[in-house]
């Protein structure tokens, strides 16, 4: 992939002022359901977003150094993001080792933006408008169904994605197949059903979705479901045991402040403090 080609491709914006009041938006729409930590995240990807206004190339390790959180905090978070919607996560191929490398972050133009009304002007409107008969419907007249469907889906357009659209709209842009999106998403939730909240296991779900995909382009595949579901399988094997590590380090660190506070207890009745 050109990083460069790619950044102008996808920039949402014209200028970081533009930018900024997206994230202000943003905030302001979905703040509720946003906690610090995710917060913190959006701002940090604003600042490395200024070269190509809202385009940022960063890795999970970069960012969890930069906020002090770990490696599964950050990745919960941006999932939190990009199930939102606010911002688009793509993963990057290196053109010349392979792997993976820095994730692509696109940060989206706030919809309450493009919801927002026009400002007439007082003079505008007290201007008179002709009103014409052929411009008044009658009660009588017949609802058009395509103007209502509009109209329903304009006004539930603003809410965030679930996890199956989000999981549909990454299918649809490597093949429009509704039959091979719900067996590849059966697979996710099968294989993530051990968990409480399989939402913070969507990256890998999607990371695997384009792994297998891209595979496809380099060899024949038979099977497509059955190459994601071991794709998938390895990834959720590699986070799983990050979330083991975390649990373990924290549970060492508690036992540590335990012993401290004990060794503190034993030295004050001693007489030392």
């Amino acid at each position: 992939m050109n990083y460069v080609n790619e950044a102008i491709k996808r920039q949402p914006f014209s200028d970081k002022s533009e930018m900024d009041e997206a994230i202000k938006e943003h905030i302001a729409e979905h703040g509720k359901a946003l906690n610090d930590t995710t917060i913190e995240i959006l701002r940090l990807l604003s600042r490395y977003a200024v070269k190509y206004p809202g385009v940022a190339f960063l890795k999970y390790g970069t960012i969890a150094r930069a906020i002090g959180k770990s490696r599964i905090t950050v990745i919960r978070n941006i999932t939190k993001l990009v199930i939102a919607g606010i911002i688009e996560k793509v993963a990057v191929m290196r053109e010349v080792n392979g792997g993976n490398g820095a994730n692509m972050y696109v940060i989206k133009p706030s919809k309450l933006t493009d919801d927002t009304p026009a400002v007439i002007s007082r003079k505008e409107s007290e201007k008179a408008t002709e009103t014409r008969l052929e411009d008044v419907k009658t009660e009588s007249e017949p609802c058009s169904f395509n103007k209502l469907n509009t109209f329903i889906n304009n006004t539930y357009s603003n809410r965030p994605q679930s996890l199956y659209e989000t999981f549909k709209s990454t299918v649809n842009n490597f093949v429009n197949d509704s039959k091979l999106t719900n067996k590849l998403y059966g697979i996710f939730v099968a294989q993530t059903s051990y968990f409480s909240n399989r939402t913070e296991f969507l990256t890998e779900g999607l990371e695997a979705l384009r792994i297998a995909f891209m595979a496809t382009k380099r060899k024949s595949i038979r099977n497509l479901a059955g190459y994601y579901n071991g794709v998938l399988s390895q990834l959720l094997d590699k986070q799983y045991e990050a979330m083991n590590e975390e649990l373990f380090e924290g549970y060492y660190e508690k036992e540590q402040r335990k012993a401290r506070q004990q060794l503190a207890e034993e030295l004050n009745e001693l007489g030392v403090y």
